[in-house]
């Protein structure tokens, strides 16, 4: 999808305070900054796109309760999905993480985290992480 329908969907979906987004599947690179005025939202599907970073603007997304992330090329985390303090549900599988995302350990409502199909290092769950019911890797 182009640039132009994107953001035509972006402004949609404040004027009438979508609490879904599905944005899954359209190849898009980068998320546009107006996707801050989507503060409704409770779940966001950024899925199967070609992102490699998002916008610190994520983090005015507070209502997020299911974030879908996974078929992107994702190596790193902005620290501003920890300002997500509703995230229950984070899906990552199919990216590029090497590591355990730092910010995940700040999450404390964070019940289900998908990392599956990452190319993850062993890793060890600590107590910091005690709080995520639901692990896949």
């Amino acid at each position: 999808m182009e640039r132009p329908s994107v953001l035509h969907l972006i402004a949609q979906a404040a004027e009438e305070q979508w609490e879904e987004l599905d944005l899954s599947g359209m190849n898009l690179t980068e998320l546009p900054p107006e996707i801050a005025t989507l503060t409704h939202l409770t779940t966001l599907d950024l899925s199967f796109n070609q992102f490699t970073a998002l916008p610190e603007a994520i983090a005015t997304l507070t209502n997020l309760i299911t974030l879908y992330l996974s078929g992107n090329q994702f190596t790193t985390l902005p620290k501003a999905i920890a300002t997500l303090t509703n995230l229950t549900t984070l899906d990552l599988s199919h990216n590029q993480l090497t590591t355990l995302p730092e910010v995940i350990a700040t999450s404390t409502n964070l019940t289900t985290l998908d990392l599956s199909h990452n190319q993850l290092i062993p890793i060890c769950v600590s107590k910091r992480h005690s709080h995520v019911r639901k692990i896949s890797h």
